[in-house]
């Protein structure tokens, strides 16, 4: 009935309801399927062929659609539930923002949804296509970084202000975690939107430590980007840590720890850089001008503060 429906509707079949979808699941053949797929097919040529079959309706048609999307419908809320808790949970510590909601998969189910009933199946659909599209390259896009903190007495890294953390933060440092991929696309607006946020919180940072333990490669965009950034001259240090073995021979061979002057062991765990940031600010609290990392921090002297990083 429903691809009856369907067929005089002018649409394409409807998915196959519970008792189908549960025989295809039980089936340990092809031949479920290939039944399944025949049965449509006859079914839209029979409603073609016989003039009698195309007057059935429309309520009748309207009805047997709405049963056979019943489920659907009664999942919604809790389909969007699920998805508001996700981009919340996605944006951190972060206020929630416009930006962010475009970019969650929240924005791209609603326009799913909604375009259709709007705008009728074949406007509907194309104008939900072109949305997603943009909400797509909207997320990836997008700046994708977090604040985290070091939980008191302990090497582990959270969030800060996410229920559940006890992360805390760190005197005068900055550790931000990169939420993927670095490319043409993201990577002048993460340093453009953490500047500005860092220069608005007033605090006076020594080192910035960037976990980059989602990051799992960086584009030559991204590596063009950084060394031009971060080789300025800036008040402060910069550090990269927790990166794969993919990101760390991209970063070694485009001479970018060279340039940063870290020790290589830092490059591939959180907490070593941590330890040497700290140090870092230890010694800019004592001495504005310059100091370097004493050996008893890390094996290996990190290089003065003068240098611009």
């Amino acid at each position: 009935l429903s691809s009856f429906g369907a067929a005089l509707a002018g649409g394409m079949p409807v998915m196959p309801n519970l008792a189908v979808c549960q025989a295809l699941r039980q089936c340990t053949s092809g031949l479920a399927a290939i039944g399944n797929t025949i049965g449509h097919l006859f079914a839209f040529l029979l409603a073609a062929r016989v003039p009698e079959l195309q007057r059935i309706p429309t309520c009748a048609i309207s009805a047997i659609l709405f049963v056979e999307f019943m489920p659907l419908l009664l999942e919604m809320p809790t389909d969007i539930r699920h998805l508001v808790m996700q981009m919340k949970r996605n944006g951190g510590s972060r206020p929630w923002t416009w930006r962010s909601f475009l970019a969650s998969d929240l924005a791209i189910y609603l326009a799913a949804v909604l375009s259709p009933l709007l705008l009728g199946i074949i406007k509907g659909s194309v104008a939900a296509i072109v949305l997603e599209l943009l909400f797509a390259v909207t997320r990836f896009a997008g700046a994708g970084f977090t604040y985290i903190g070091r939980v008191p007495g302990t090497d582990t890294y959270d969030e800060l202000g996410v229920p559940g953390s006890t992360a805390q933060e760190l005197p005068g440092l900055n550790i931000v975690r990169f939420s993927g991929p670095r490319w043409f696309g993201n990577c002048a607006s993460t340093t453009r939107i953490a500047r500005r946020e860092r220069q608005a919180s007033g605090k006076t940072v020594a080192c910035i430590v960037a976990d980059m333990s989602m990051v799992s490669f960086l584009d030559e965009t991204a590596l063009v980007h950084y060394k031009r950034e971060w080789g300025k001259p800036l008040p402060h240090r910069i550090l990269i840590s927790n990166c794969c073995a993919r990101v760390r021979l991209q970063v070694q061979e485009s001479g970018l720890v060279d340039m940063l002057q870290q020790p290589p062991e830092t490059l591939a765990r959180l907490h070593d850089a941590v330890l040497v940031a700290e140090a870092i600010a230890r010694d800019t609290a004592d001495s504005p001008v310059a100091a370097s990392v004493g050996s008893a921090t890390c094996s290996r002297r990190t290089g003065s503060a003068s240098v611009a990083l």
